[in-house]
């Protein structure tokens, strides 16, 4: 298992929608499914930087990121369909992690909606804290986000 830093926006676009896609049939799709390429190119080129896990040479799992004021905040953290279960979000996590204590950062963070207990699982299993909820419109439907945040 390695995990890169990449710019190629066309392979961490194509891990996102490949994870993403399981939520494309839900009353409020993921925002991450209406992402084109050109938007994820935009973002890579300017704000953001993505890690990408390989295994025998394979990209099974990515994950956006960005430093903003005393933390790291990640998004579209997502492990291709058939990987899942493997360990390979803990690992991502666990590098962004280490990239917020060499940068001198107080806390690593992420917004996870409410109603996907399994990643809410997962970050507190990981020592990640609720800091904050914010109701949000999308498609003409209220959603609840959560900030989670490991210090």
């Amino acid at each position: 298992m390695q995990v890169i830093e990449t710019k190629d926006a066309t392979l961490v676009h194509e891990i996102m929608m490949d994870a993403f896609s399981e939520y494309a049939d839900d009353p409020i799709p993921a925002g991450a499914l209406n992402e084109t390429l050109e938007q994820a190119k935009e973002c890579l080129a300017t704000i953001d930087r993505a890690y990408v896990l390989e295994e025998e040479g394979e990209a099974l799992a990515s994950v956006r990121f960005r430093q903003e004021d005393d933390y790291l905040y990640f998004y579209r953290l997502a492990v291709r369909r058939k990987a899942r279960g493997k360990g390979y979000a803990k690992e991502l996590i666990r590098m962004l992690e280490q990239e917020a204590e060499k940068l001198g950062l107080r806390a690593v963070r992420c917004n996870v909606r409410l109603m996907i207990a399994s990643n809410i699982q997962l970050y507190e299993s990981l020592g990640y804290q609720e800091i904050k909820r914010r109701e949000v419109e999308r498609h003409g439907e209220t959603i609840v986000l959560v900030t989670m945040e490991k210090e």
